[in-house]
């Protein structure tokens, strides 16, 4: 199945709620450094999200990611990981409803959790 987007990674769609945590701001007129943001996540890849807000994050923003997802060992068994990203807001689009779509690109990711990351979303597109 060829991929008709311009993205590098395939994204599944995957509604979850979200705690982010703006951990280094671009210029902005409003500081949101230190308070715990809860968004909800519209789709995920490898290297990044989409994520609705409903605060207006300028492009540039840097935030602090956190959400869980479950995955299985090598024995089959299922656990829920917590999985920690840093990103950068790449776009953003406002939404008819109240709220922005945000697009953030994965900046800092340990191997380990973009490795679960590719695994879910491989899964997803399984069967």
């Amino acid at each position: 199945m060829e991929n008709p987007e311009k993205r590098r990674y395939r994204r599944v769609e995957f509604k979850a709620l979200l705690h982010s945590l703006i951990h280094r701001p671009a210029d902005v007129s409003i500081k949101i450094i230190g308070n715990d943001t809860k968004v909800v996540m519209l789709d995920l890849s490898e290297d990044g999200m989409a994520i609705e807000s409903s605060y207006f994050v300028p492009i540039g923003t840097i935030p602090l990611i956190k959400f869980d997802l479950l995955t299985k060992d090598k024995n089959n068994n299922v656990a829920m990981r917590k999985i920690i990203v840093e990103g950068r807001i790449a776009n953003k689009e406002m939404l008819k409803e109240k709220g922005y779509r945000l697009g953030i690109q994965f900046m800092k990711i340990s191997s380990e959790d973009k490795a679960i990351i590719s695994g879910f979303v491989k899964a997803a597109f399984s069967d």
